[in-house]
């Protein structure tokens, strides 16, 4: 984020064409802790019936 936060501000100053993309990026990291947990919950409720792609073994024959 940090590192993020440099690049967008040098951007301004040399390459501000780029600097919407980075900023954008940057705000997408801001977003709360807790909404973010909440999407993964809402995820992970979804269909049950449906296996991951983790649940699924594939057999070499």
């Amino acid at each position: 984020r940090q590192v993020l936060q440099h690049l967008h501000s040098v951007q301004l100053r040399l390459q501000p064409q780029e600097a919407p993309g980075t900023e954008a990026r940057l705000q997408e990291l801001s977003v709360p802790r807790d909404q973010e947990e909440d999407e993964d919950k809402e995820e992970e409720e979804g269909d049950g019936d449906t296996p991951e792609a983790s649940d699924v073994e594939l057999s070499e024959s």
